[in-house]
Parts: structure tokens; sequence; C-alpha cells
């Protein structure tokens, strides 16, 4: 008798187990459904009319900012 109790309360831990991991996968699966945005509202492109910068302008600004980068790192690399 005693081990029909064990064995009824395996088998009911394993369904509350099969039952949380079907909630913890599926809950994705709706939050998704609800996402009411279009997938183009998301983000944001250039307008097509806004002045760009000539190429050879750009080069030098990343350039410029990888400098920096580089010589902070430096700096924090010397400090330790």
């Amino acid at each position: 008798m005693n081990g029909l109790k064990q064995q009824s309360s395996s088998r009911l831990a394993l369904f509350g187990g099969v039952v949380v991991l079907g909630g913890l996968l599926a809950w994705p699966l709706f939050g998704a459904a609800q996402d009411k945005q279009p997938p183009d509202a998301k983000h944001q492109h250039a307008s097509p009319k806004a002045p760009d910068k000539d190429l050879a302008g750009q080069i030098r600004d990343l350039q410029t900012k990888v400098a920096k980068l580089e010589a902070a790192l430096k700096q924090g690399h010397q400090a330790t």
C-alpha cells in the first residue's frame, strides 16, 4: 500500500514538472503574439533626404575615434 502512494506522488511530481516546463517553453510564444508594433516601427533609418558626409570625412572621424579608444585602452593596461 505504501508503494502505491509513493508511485502516485512520483507521477504527480513528474506531471507537475512537465506542466512547468511546457509553460516555460510556451511563454515566449505568447509574448511574441502580443507584439502589436509592425517590424518597421522598431528601428529608425536615416532619412533619405539627410545630407550625407563624404566618405573621406567619415573615415577620418572613425580613425579619430579609434585612436582615442586605443589611447584609453593603452592607459588602462598601463594602470593595471
